[in-house]
This record gives C-alpha cells, structure tokens and sequence, in this order.
C-alpha cells in the first residue's frame, strides 16, 4: 500500500501548486484502469489561481518524487468564516462551509502518513498558521514536515518567522528545521525527498 501524503495549509500558500508539482502523471498513465477511474479527476485538474480559496474538497492523485511514489492529497485552505473578506462576495453563501471543508480535509488527511504543513514565504507567518497547527495537533496523528514555499531565486523569509516555524514542529515529526522549496521551480525538492525518506 502506497504512502499517503497530505498538503496541508491555509488559503493561498501553494498548495494546489505543489499538489500539481508532486502528482505523477506517468504512473497514473500506467496504472490499472480501476486506479485511474479512482484518479482520474484529480490528475487532470489543475486547480492553480491567484485567487485564494479555488481548492474547496479534497483532491487525491498519485504521487511522486524521485524514486518514492505514494498517494497526495490537496485539501482546501484552512480557515474560519470570520477570516473570509467580504470582498470576495461570498455573502450567505459562504456560512458554514468552512467548517464543512474542515471536515472534509480531516477525514481524508486523518489516515495520512506525513502532513505537509506550508507556510508563505512571502506574506509570512499568519495567525491563521497557528491555527493550522494547533488544529493537526488536536486532530492528527500523523508526523509533519514544515514547509516554506514560494523560495525561488534564494528568497528566505525572516529570521523570525524561521524562528516560528520551528515551533510548529512536534515531538515525533520528521525534521526538526522547516524545509524551504519553491513549488512553483523545483526548488528545494532534494531536502523534500531526504524528509520523506525517513518516514518508518
């Protein structure tokens, strides 16, 4: 049974991009007609906007980095309803779907081996990603990896939300530092893999 490996995160951090990144379409291209009947909405969507909150379920593809293939899950950006801005237009739309998308990610992440908790480079570290990880901690097993995207061309974020980051690691997680990639490039995809490999 292959590895499940769950993108976790609030809204706008990349997920989708590193979903779309990781997923392997050559294997989905040579997989069972069962396996792609179960993948195969996801393998061909590439839910990538600059507009946060395009990724509203869960989305499961085969997955792969170097030589290790396993199942990635893309979950919708973690957030309450007060933290939605009312320019985006959602109005009463928008009540309780939330929560709902919450209960969706938690389900399907709740059997995942590795949560990829990503952090923004870019923006920094938010109130919302403390949230993030206190809820993984209440709800989820699984070990962690802490990720910044969005580092292309050597981009670092701050020594302070570096500093951060670091408490967001837990007892039992696979490395003790955040990694820093760029979903976008392939950057960073090396101490990704390394991570990965340490899984029991």
């Amino acid at each position: 049974m292959n590895r499940r490996v769950a993108v976790v995160g609030r809204p706008n951090v990349g997920k989708s991009t590193l979903f779309n990144a990781l997923r392997d379409v050559r294997g989905w291209r040579e997989s069972s007609k069962i396996e792609r009947k179960v993948f195969e909405g996801a393998v061909r969507a590439q839910l990538v906007s600059p507009m946060a909150r395009t990724t509203r379920d869960v989305r499961v593809a085969p997955g792969r980095l170097g030589d290790l293939r396993f199942d990635l899950l893309d979950t919708a950006g973690y957030e309450t309803e007060d933290e939605v801005p009312s320019e985006i237009g959602y109005g009463e739309n928008w009540k309780g779907m939330s929560d709902a998308m919450r209960g969706r990610a938690l389900d399907s992440i709740a059997t995942a081996d590795v949560v990829l908790l990503v952090l923004d480079a870019v923006e920094g570290i938010s109130g919302i990603d403390f949230e993030v990880t206190d809820w993984l901690r209440k709800n989820v097993q699984a070990p962690r990896l802490v990720i910044f995207n969005k580092c292309e061309f050597d981009r670092r974020p701050s020594e302070h939300d570096i500093k951060v980051a670091r408490s967001f690691v837990g007892k039992g997680d696979l490395r003790d530092e955040p990694i820093f990639i760029s979903a976008q490039h392939g950057d960073g995809f090396p101490d990704l893999l390394q991570a990965l490999r340490t899984l029991p």
